[in-house]
């Protein structure tokens, strides 16, 4: 993770601000905090995958799978998430190999009966690496035993981790698949006011590029509309902020700090419309 100007961050602390620390020794404050650090997506560890990530090997079938319609689709993995992945594509296309690398197919025998009803492939053989075309493009994979099997395009599931160790080093909680565990409506972090994450670092019914992009939108309309209440000693949400507890177990008095902000660097315009804001509310 690194802040606008591209320093690393080394740290952040909670007190009643957060403080995030940077490598060069840096400091920047505020009194919310945004996580947007992104994930990292788990490839599978098989020759040419790398190579060919973007270019026929995706982790998205609802990014990418369209576009290979009608031609021959494939799914690395096994269980539950290869298995189902598999049965996805079948609007797709009717060419679908399930590659298990390996391992012999772990599925309950419906989902086995539902494999060969529609007519997936499952491939047990160990993958020795996956091949392109002259346009650089995946063409298919080889089998450790030399059986070539041609393909258009290749989806793995095999899981993602944060791709900072921020979120770890401030203890946030992850879900089974990694994710950080918030509030999936605005994004806000549990038991730490004022923390919030955004992207697909955090749970989302879909970790897709618009999804991630609404989130944003979403956590910033959420903070912008708490500092503005916090400053005017409004309620938000139907909790007072001036007894929002902090993971110090300190509380601050969010109207009393906010006046106190708002007049320092950066902040004279801002006092003067929330002294407008206050001269309205008095005169009511």
């Amino acid at each position: 993770m690194s802040t606008a100007k591209g320093e690393p961050v080394k740290e952040c602390q909670k007190t009643k601000h957060f403080d995030v620390l940077t490598a060069d020794g840096g400091c920047w404050r505020g009194r919310k905090l945004i996580l947007a650090t992104g994930v990292k997506d788990l490839l599978p560890e098989v020759e040419g995958f790398k190579e060919l990530y973007g270019r026929g090997v995706y982790v998205c079938l609802y990014c990418e799978g369209y576009e290979y319609r009608d031609q021959p689709m494939a799914v690395y993995g096994n269980c539950e998430r290869g298995v189902h992945l598999a049965l996805e594509m079948l609007p797709l296309s009717n060419d679908i190999t399930l590659l298990t690398d390996g391992e012999e197919l772990t599925a309950s025998d419906k989902e086995r009966q539902l494999l060969k009803r529609h007519g997936v492939r499952v491939v047990k053989g160990r993958i020795a690496r996956a091949f392109s075309d002259r346009g650089g493009c995946l063409a298919g994979v080889v089998l450790e035993d030399g059986e070539e099997i041609k393909l258009k395009s290749i989806f793995f599931n095999t899981g993602r981790r944060q791709r900072s160790e921020l979120p770890a080093r401030m203890g946030l909680q992850l879900d089974d698949r990694n994710d950080i565990i918030c509030d999936v409506g605005c994004g806000r972090v549990p038991n730490i006011h004022g923390l919030f994450v955004a992207g697909n670092n955090s749970q989302a019914p879909l970790q897709l590029i618009m999804t991630a992009a609404s989130q944003g939108a979403i956590v910033g309309k959420t903070i912008n509309s708490e500092l503005m209440y916090e400053d005017l000693g409004l309620k938000v949400g139907g909790t007072s902020t001036q007894a929002a507890t902090y993971l110090d177990g300190e509380r601050l008095e969010m109207r009393e700090d906010g006046r106190r902000e708002a007049a320092g660097k950066g902040g004279a315009q801002r006092a003067g419309r929330l002294e407008r804001w206050r001269h309205v509310e008095a005169e009511e």
